[in-house]
């Protein structure tokens, strides 16, 4: 099998949440007749349960035929083919498997580089329910008191039972200065409606300080194409200062590139597992870290602590694990969000995308945390007053170091 850091140009790489196995493309055909399209049939697979490399045929042209002949209303045979298209990749029961148009794989390309207008939240699943992962710092949903693992029962007064991820972004992402309600619940704080603002909102992916007692910290919000960059200067410039202690934040981030990921664990970890990856129950990548890491963590003057919750999740995980598993790191704060798979992103000829699993990744020590999350070794529950004390727990274990 190719070798997944070797993609096609117009292929991601992806481990996010917002988003198991390799699905066969399929081939719509059409045909003009007397200004209506026929649709032929779609061959995919074969079986009640199908497998890859099989072959079957489902006919869904009685179906067309019935609507073009009763349907009282205009049809529109595009809309009809992306309807096909995203119902046959919806029926793989996977929310992290999605068909784009070419529009809303515009959309996605740019929230994957912190670019976008909407409420600044992070969704995913929990099970079969539609909740926020996490609210990103400074934007609307944050200020209207969103929080991890909040259910989103409604959008705009339409149910999200059995809605994909990305179906939902796209719902509540608009124009800045319009207003999307939400109805969200939570145990312990009951049902309730909010109304909120979309913003233009624009993610810096890490951001730096100098703490006290000369104590590093920095802030990945989103793994996107100039994350490594970014984080590799932050930590080069640490060094330069003569700090060997640093807090890395990953709470509330909701992932992105998995190279991203791996390239910095590379910062700390020097030629070790970040994570393997398997499809159908065999191995088909050991991603290891690469280069000279800036404070590597095989010498005992340089100290690593990582911040987690609820809000973090698949490539943030990634990356959390191999430093625990890997460099012996300390993870603070509260369990993550458990998202263990990742995704290919393939454009297509009609110049839609399909967004699909094509394996899970498991840590250095062979642990799946699908559906489980990661435990943190010290559990810190964040508390409601102004003072993060999750951090302040890092900076102890760092200063007692």
């Amino acid at each position: 099998m190719q070798k997944r850091d070797r993609l096609k140009p117009k292929q991601l790489r992806l481990g996010a949440a917002f988003l198991a196995v390799s699905l066969l493309f399929f081939a719509l055909g059409y045909q003009s007749n007397g200004g209506s399209k026929s649709f032929s049939w779609l061959r995919f697979g074969n079986g009640s349960t199908v497998k890859a490399g099989a072959d079957v045929s489902v006919n869904v042209e009685d179906i067309y035929d019935t609507l073009r002949e009763k349907f009282d209303g205009d049809l529109r045979p595009d809309e009809i083919e992306n309807g096909i298209r995203k119902g046959l990749v919806s029926a793989t029961g996977d929310p992290y498997t999605t068909y784009f148009t070419k529009d809303e794989y515009a959309d996605f390309q740019k929230s994957l580089n912190g670019e976008f207008s909407g409420i600044g939240a992070q969704l995913g699943l929990d099970g079969d329910q539609l909740v926020v992962i996490a609210p990103l710092d400074g934007f609307p949903a944050q200020k209207a008191g969103l929080s991890s693992g909040e259910a989103i029962l409604e959008i705009n007064g339409e149910s999200t039972e059995g809605m994909s991820v990305d179906t939902a972004v796209g719902k509540i992402r608009g124009e800045a200065g319009t207003k999307v309600k939400l109805k969200l619940a939570k145990i312990g704080q009951g049902i309730r409606e909010i109304d909120i603002t979309r913003e233009n909102v624009k993610v810096d992916s890490v951001k730096s300080e100098v703490l006290e007692g000369n104590i590093g910290y920095i802030k990945i919000s989103q793994f996107s194409t100039d994350t490594y960059s970014l984080a590799s200067k932050a930590v080069s410039d640490f060094k330069v200062k003569g700090i060997t202690r640093v807090i890395l934040d990953l709470r509330n981030n909701g992932g992105g590139y998995v190279d991203s990921a791996v390239n910095v664990a590379g910062l700390w970890l020097d030629s070790k597992t970040v994570l393997s990856e398997r499809a159908r129950g065999k191995e088909i990548e050991n991603r290891r870290t690469t280069g000279s890491p800036t404070l590597n963590l095989s010498d005992e003057s340089n100290k690593l602590v990582v911040l987690v919750n609820s809000g973090s999740a698949s490539a943030s995980e990634i990356l959390a694990a191999a430093l625990q598993e890997e460099g012996g790191v300390k993870l603070v704060g509260e369990q993550t969000f458990g998202k263990g798979s990742v995704q290919d992103v393939t454009q297509l000829k009609n110049g839609g995308s399909l967004k699909v699993t094509i394996a899970h990744w498991f840590t250095p020590k062979g642990k799946s945390i699908d559906k489980e999350g990661i435990k943190p070794d010290i559990d810190v529950k964040l508390n409601s007053n102004d003072v993060d004390n999750q951090k302040q727990k890092a900076l102890e274990v760092l200063k007692s170091s």
